[in-house]
């Protein structure tokens, strides 16, 4: 894994805290602003600082995490493992600006502020470079009636595949299944909307005791729309890959420890859900995953946002993507959704893959027919990666889930 960081977030600044405590007073003050010009429009930052201060705080990371490392020779615990520094979080709130996500990989917080007080900020001489938030698309499931089904004669059909054995075949995970391979002793991780482990295909997680815990990063998102969101992505994507529900739907990593991280809010596409991605990466890595799944993919938000341009899209920029390389380089093994921008005609495709799947670490995944054929909306590219993306396939389309309220359904 290469580590590119160096010059992604910019050059650092000088000091010039007078200049932000003038720029403070002088254009956010009523009493000098222009009679009847609006109040400065206030944007989400991140904030990158030069260093972690006079940081003695213990890095948050179980054993079984700095287990996991030693065994991918890496060591630990790392300088990015310490926490951002206090005080240098405490001289911003004293200049006003209110930090709202803390990221110990990237030494990072995101904040609302003015453009006056960004610039300001990133001339304190604990700054290294502050920039706008940007971009986060996931396309919502799309639930669809039954499919017909190419049948496949089971050589043994141990746990009763059911109509899941077709999307297992097509990757050759059957025979492994059958032999015992089945992802016991493994932790995986998982970034998405809601799940649900209370459904019939999750639930023995619970009563075996390898769901090892929940945490949601979304309050900010309720809070926005007063209430909680409606989507059940999360209970799609689990069901594919850790599910038991004999004779209807078999993952091929039943038997593994599942962490589960709710970050996407499926009402809308914000910024602020790529900071909460980057907390539940961090959250996921110091609880000991092995494996994470992001079955998210990071380019266009919704109007009045900030989004990616397809040069950003260059496995070096999105903070997700930078983040997910380093959890790479903490020894854990990252699986991200190529994207859902290919083709919605003729002439209008999209030839990029969205971040974090653009890392150079991270295992890009497209979506594939029962026949192998790519499916439409499984994103190509990019033609200016200096890798080729995707890395592999897997089976995206009619594919068995299991949905709200105990039930199953095939979806792209």
């Amino acid at each position: 894994m290469s580590n590119r960081m160096g010059n992604v977030f910019g050059r650092a600044f000088g000091p010039g805290l007078v200049i932000l405590l003038v720029g403070l007073c002088g254009l956010s003050s009523p009493a000098v602003r222009a009679q009847g010009a609006p109040p400065p429009r206030s944007a989400r930052y991140w904030v990158f600082f030069t260093d972690k201060g006079t940081n003695d705080a213990p890095a948050p990371v179980t054993g079984r995490a700095l287990r996991r490392r030693a065994l991918r020779g890496v060591p630990g615990p790392a300088y990015t493992d310490l926490p951002v520094a206090a005080e240098y979080i405490g001289r911003l709130e004293a200049e006003g600006v209110k930090a709202a996500v803390e990221s110990r990989w990237l030494n990072a917080v995101t904040a609302d502020m003015t453009e006056p007080q960004a610039a300001g900020v990133s001339r304190l001489p604990f700054v290294r470079a502050v920039r706008r938030v940007a971009a986060m698309e996931t396309a919502a499931v799309r639930l669809e009636g039954p499919l017909p089904l190419v049948y496949v004669q089971p050589e043994r059909d141990l746990y009763g595949y059911g109509e899941s054995r077709l999307q297992l075949a097509l990757m050759n995970a059957v025979i492994p299944l059958d032999r015992g391979i089945n992802g016991s002793g493994v932790r995986l991780g998982f970034l998405d909307t809601l799940f649900d482990f209370d459904h019939p295909a999750l639930r023995h997680l619970k009563e075996q005791g390898r769901l090892v815990a929940m945490a949601d990063f979304t309050t900010d998102e309720q809070a926005a729309v007063g209430g909680n969101q409606t989507s059940y992505h999360g209970l799609n994507t689990t069901s594919v890959a850790v599910g038991y529900a004999p004779d209807v739907l078999i993952g091929p990593a039943w038997g593994a420890e599942v962490l589960a991280a709710v970050t996407e809010f499926g009402n809308f596409e914000r910024n602020s859900e790529e900071e909460n991605l980057v907390q539940g990466l961090e959250w996921l890595e110091a609880n000991g995953a092995d494996v994470v799944n992001i079955s998210l993919g990071y380019t266009n938000f919704d109007p009045g946002q900030r989004s990616y341009s397809p040069a950003d899209l260059n496995g070096a920029t999105g903070v997700t993507t930078i983040a997910a390389d380093l959890a790479v380089a903490k020894g854990m093994v990252v699986v991200a959704s190529a994207g859902n921008d290919g083709c919605s005609g003729p002439d209008r495709c999209w030839y990029y893959i969205g971040t974090p799947a653009d890392g150079d670490s991270v295992l890009a995944v497209a979506a594939v027919r029962a026949d192998s054929v790519r499916a439409s909306f499984s994103s190509y590219g990019p033609p200016l990666h200096p890798r080729i993306k995707p890395d592999v396939a897997a089976m995206g389309q009619g594919v068995v889930v299991a949905v709200p309220g105990g039930g199953y359904a095939r979806a792209n």
